[in-house]
């Protein structure tokens, strides 16, 4: 584990601790090369058609809404009746599909780890590799700590598409302890939990997710996947099918292989349900009606409900395997990076940094039980508002992933992406909150990072957050008294800087505004409105190419309400030694204060136990 990673997830906490004493004392103000992909999305043909693409006019946007809970619910699971197959792969539940159910983010289980993004991204996401030891980049670290998080409802999309990779021999079963899929063991097996949790995050990153089918009719699909399962265990592609309410609640990804005929004219799809082991499942589809229906739920003892779709809902969606199996485009890298070294498939497109910087998403992921909507200057809103999905902001979106694991009670919020270049709001409002809960929102555009955490809303209470362009401050406002977690990460030329503030404690009503200033090497730092003194410990990860990555931290920062401080981080070259912080006193843009901090990072580490790695979300990995 890498020493941010440490000091990430342990170092605050004494922080926090020793803030907490320091304000209780005080009465008052203190002095491998893969082969491109391409980057068009087929157009939808006329059901007749065997060549089932989609229009490229324009890239599918979902419009997800909150988990439906279901109103009627059916305990029982209806066998698939027999029948005619009239196409079939040969793939089979009870010997191609794997022996456990879906799985959440259990304890002792690993996700994505340093090594893996890796693999999905090539080299670019590295910022280090001194001493043998794999250090991400901040902006890199982040992406994956938030899409490990995510798998916490479930696994459907890397068990549904590593099964078929087993079946069609793109993957190999014994590489992973067994002659079978069904034979594979989940438990203290990281090696294969952590290539679940690899293909599982393939549906969020190009050019699998531009290559998704998402516009199709059933009719279709049945189309597709008859022209498909002819070919058995060696077709030109093989696809996961996608399956939503027609609210595009409850994301599942499930593994068809078969086309039966019924009698009473209609067909089934057979799937492989993950949530069902060794079970054969069916999707009915009424092929003049163009509608389809399947009944599932979390697993057999659980109460069922049925999914439901027509040629309009488009709530059936087919993934093809070969996408998944190109190098992914990170969608978090600096120009500087990927003009240093493109991925194959960028350099396709004939995207160089400059255009690849020109045409980048931020991406918003929420962790919040309370109410939000995103507002830009304008006043156009992305999120949810009186009752329905607001979608206002030009070249703003939102993707729903999928989990499978409670498909009724997920309450997961879909990844949000804006323009790189706009200034943005967004308030959290604890209106509907029946206790307090916690917050967590986090930015993560090219080259750069920027979350906050450990908000503590409660009931009734709106706290606001204001977001600059491509992260470079964050303004906090909060109506209640709140110690958030910030922090920040950043790419540059030859060294990448990552940021953890702790302050404690806000008082209602203040505001707390975080910046960086990459030119001039400062980190700001600046509290308003608050009833009195804060007092605020910081951490300074700098990782080199050639000296790796290496630790600052400090404690006991007070800053009275307008006080602005700065922290000279871009004279601090590493291996200990002194930062320097001037503070503005009432900000009236003279220094009166200059103090040079120590490095306290040896004494607090010397304090804490090593932190646990239950979710694999390691920042830095041993090279073997």
């Amino acid at each position: 584990m890498s020493q941010w990673s440490f000091a990430k997830r342990g170092l605050l906490a004494m922080l926090m601790a020793l803030c907490l004493i320091l304000a209780a004392c005080a009465s008052a103000p203190p002095s491998s090369p893969v082969s491109p992909g391409t980057t068009e999305s087929p157009s939808v043909t006329s059901p007749s058609s065997p060549e089932l693409t989609q229009e490229p006019t324009q890239e599918p946007t979902l419009e997800p809404t909150k988990a439906a809970t279901p109103t009627e619910s059916d305990t029982s699971v209806t066998p698939v009746s027999p029948g005619v197959l009239s196409a079939d792969s040969g793939f089979r539940p009870e010997t191609d599909g794997f022996s456990f159910e879906n799985y959440g983010n259990e304890a002792g289980y690993a996700n994505l780890m340093a090594e893996d993004l890796v693999r999905l991204f090539g080299e670019e996401v590295v910022a280090s590799r001194a001493g043998g030891t794999l250090v991400l980049a901040p902006p890199a670290s982040q992406w994956m700590e938030e899409i490990n998080q995510q798998m916490k409802d479930g696994h459907c999309e890397g068990m549904a598409t590593l099964s078929l990779l087993f079946y069609t021999s793109k993957s190999q079963t014994a590489d992973f302890g067994a002659d079978t899929t069904y034979g594979l063991k989940i438990a203290d097996n990281e090696k294969l939990q952590r290539e679940i949790a690899y293909w599982f995050v393939t549906q969020a990153t190009d050019p699998t997710a531009k290559g998704v089918l998402n516009t199709v009719t059933p009719q279709q699909v049945v189309e597709k996947l008859s022209e498909v399962f002819q070919a058995g265990k060696q077709p030109s592609d093989s696809y996961t099918l996608g399956i939503y309410k027609p609210d595009r609640s409850g994301g599942h990804a499930i593994t068809p292989y078969a086309i039966q005929q019924k009698e009473d004219g209609k067909l089934g799809i057979l799937v492989y349900d993950n949530n069902y082991p060794g079970m054969a499942r069916e999707i009915e589809v009424d092929q003049q009606a163009n509608t389809w229906t399947y009944s599932g739920s979390t697993n057999p003892s659980e109460a069922a409900d049925t999914y439901a779709g027509d040629a309009e809902t488009k709530t059936l969606e087919l993934a093809p395997s070969s996408l998944r199996m190109e190098r992914q485009i990170a969608p978090f890298l600096s120009a500087a990076q990927i003009g240093s070294n493109p991925s194959p498939w960028r350099a396709a497109l004939g995207l160089g940094a400059a255009q690849a910087a020109e045409g980048s998403l931020t991406q918003i992921w929420v962790n919040t039980g309370a109410e939000f909507l995103i507002t830009d200057s304008q006043g156009r809103r992305l999120g949810f508002a009186e009752g329905r999905f607001q979608q206002e902001i030009p070249g703003a979106k939102a993707q729903s992933l999928k989990y499978g694991l409670n498909v009724w009670a997920v309450d997961q919020e879909p990844v949000y992406f804006l323009p790189g270049d706009l200034e943005f709001s967004m308030v959290l409002d604890g209106k509907s909150l029946s206790k307090e809960g916690r917050s967590e929102v986090t930015m993560i555009g090219p080259g750069f990072d920027l979350e906050i955490s450990e908000i503590q809303l409660a009931p009734g209470q709106k706290d606001e957050l204001v977001f600059a362009p491509n992260g470079t401050s964050l303004r906090y406002q909060t109506a209640g008294s709140e110690s958030p977690d910030i922090f920040m990460g950043m790419e540059g030329q030859e060294v990448d800087y990552a940021f953890a503030i702790k302050g404690m404690e806000l008082q209602g009503g203040g505001a707390l505004e975080v910046s960086r200033d990459m030119e001039k090497g400062l980190l700001i730092l600046k509290t308003t409105g608050s009833g009195g003194p804060g007092t605020y410990g910081f951490l300074l990860g700098r990782i080199t190419q050639a000296g790796g990555e290496q630790i600052f931290g400090h404690e006991a920062i007070s800053l009275a309400p307008g006080d602005t401080a700065y922290l000279d981080f871009g004279r601090w070259t590493g291996k200990g030694g002194t930062l320097s912080l001037q503070i503005d006193r009432s900000s009236d843009g003279t220094i009166d204060e200059v103090q040079e901090l120590t490095d306290m990072t040896t004494a607090l580490n010397e304090e804490l136990p090593p932190p646990a790695d239950t979710e694999g979300a390691t920042a830095a990995t041993p090279v073997p």
